[in-house]
């Protein structure tokens, strides 16, 4: 029998963030950064994977000044009336559920593309987001949980995906003696940096884990070294598939490539469900994840009781964005704009602010 006391293990913490991270990133950045400049997309992916550390670095340094999760720091410090802090809390709060909304809506469409073409989208959504918000009950600890038992059944199809997908790469199509686009370049780093900022949530993780600060960043550190290896592996593989140009026009290019690629052997020629299972599973993770710190921020940033309201609030703000990004297409223009000028700049400078108001006020 398991205890159920909330917290979790540094190993879990490992696969609980290579799973967010690992998702959304392969199915979204390969397509959007391949137009211009091909195959040197991977230096962009290694240019926004080095923002990622420098910003980890920067976390680390704010939470060993904290030296507790950054909800405990704030209200030993200042209690529980300052209104900047509770408006930059509700201002995050909004970002992960809007990061939510916008991973509801790819997990969706992905569902009902791959599995389901005649179903209601908002039905598969509802039912999306009516067992996010059952997981998110269950607790951190069982998410993890589930998270360190699904890991190898997870990371080894996707690798044999990868070995297998190795046969089909036309090398022609990298095209090394293109000139790149290196202000394109630059851009499409700061794209790549994008689905890292969940880094943030590692300030509220001190709450769940030992107290070790090494180790915390380093688990966090190893998921998004593997994450952004795998993300450049799959980068790769795309472009070596479908060319540059193909692949920019693809909406989902993994889901593409699965239908197109061929598997030989009776468990082999089922790995495409297999994988896209695996989208699933992933998606599913980072959706949890905003989910549960979105409430735990709003909660705090209004500071009254009932945290089952606030989920259940939650929950249909969730849906409500989905749905919207579904049927009305500007609204993905804007989140796009959203957390490129407003979203990710203010997860990077918020921390050092929290800390500096702490230290003022202690």
């Amino acid at each position: 029998m398991f205890l159920d006391n909330q917290r979790i293990s540094f190993r879990q913490v490992y696969r609980l963030y290579l799973f967010s991270l690992v998702g959304i990133s392969t199915l979204v950045i390969p397509g959007k950064i391949a137009e211009k400049n091909g195959v040197y997309g991977v230096i962009s992916i290694l240019l926004g994977g080095a923002l990622a550390f420098l910003y980890l670095f920067y976390l680390k340094r704010v939470a060993k000044n904290m030296e507790t999760d950054l909800i405990t720091y704030l209200d030993r410090r200042e209690g529980g009336g300052n209104l900047l802090k509770r408006g930059a809390l509700f201002y995050l709060a909004g970002s992960a559920v809007m990061t939510a909304g916008y991973v509801a809506f790819v997990f969706s469409k992905l569902v009902q593309k791959s599995l389901t073409a005649e179903e209601n989208y908002l039905l598969i959504l509802a039912l999306i987001v009516l067992v996010g918000g059952y997981a998110v009950v269950g607790g951190i600890e069982s998410r993890a949980r589930v998270y360190e038992v699904m890991f190898w059944f997870v990371l080894i199809p996707m690798f044999l995906l990868l070995l297998i997908s190795l046969k089909g790469i036309n090398f022609i199509y990298f095209d090394f003696h293109r000139a790149p686009d290196y202000g394109k370049m630059l851009q499409d780093g700061y794209l790549c940096f994008l689905p890292f900022q969940t880094l943030f949530f590692a300030l509220l993780l001190p709450k769940y884990v030992k107290k070790d600060y090494n180790r915390l960043f380093f688990s966090i550190g190893l998921a998004l070294f593997c994450g952004v290896g795998i993300l450049i592996a799959f980068f790769l593989i795309l472009v070596g598939t479908f060319g540059a140009e193909a692949l920019s026009k693809m909406e989902f290019p993994a889901v593409t490539f699965l239908n197109n690629v061929q598997f030989t052997g009776g468990f082999f020629k089922r790995l495409d469900a297999i994988m896209m299972g695996i989208w699933f599973f992933t998606l599913f993770a980072l959706m949890n994840m905003n989910i549960h710190y979105g409430g735990i921020l709003l909660k705090e940033s209004v500071k009254k009781g009932g945290g089952k309201r606030y989920l259940l609030g939650i929950l249909a703000v969730v849906y409500l964005l989905a749905a919207g990004l579904s049927y009305v297409e500007p609204m993905q223009e804007f989140f796009f704009n959203f957390f490129l000028f407003f979203g990710v700049p203010m997860y990077v400078l918020l921390p050092g602010i929290f800390l500096a108001m702490g230290r003022k006020r202690a």
